[in-house]
């Protein structure tokens, strides 16, 4: 798989290796986002994001609609313009998991 990924650093993540560097992803940043190239559209990604919550938890009514609402509420809290897929605002930061949770609980 690194072999198709050229001049890019790739990173192994082991959970079982005591001496490994502890490492963490955040859902809701879109792959390329920190690197070179092409950046994944930041809309599709949070209508990616959704469904994948709604299919792995089952969720059924009103919890789409929370949701939706929640990862828009965190993508403008954290300076983006989820439509244009660009901060709003000079520098932007992706939201967190917390910060989701924290919205839907509102």
């Amino acid at each position: 798989m690194a072999s198709r990924l050229p001049g890019a650093e790739v990173i192994r993540i082991r959970p079982g290796e005591p001496d490994a560097i502890a490492a963490g992803l955040n859902p809701l940043e879109p792959a390329g986002a920190g690197g070179a190239g092409g950046r994944f559209p930041l809309q599709t990604h949070a209508d990616l994001v959704k469904a994948l919550f709604i299919r792995v938890l089952q969720a059924e009514e009103p919890f789409p609609q929370v949701l939706s609402a929640a990862l828009g509420r965190v993508y403008e809290e954290a300076g983006w313009d989820l439509a244009l897929g660009e901060p709003c605002r000079g520098e932007s930061a992706y939201p967190t998991l917390t910060s989701l949770q924290r919205a839907a609980s509102e």
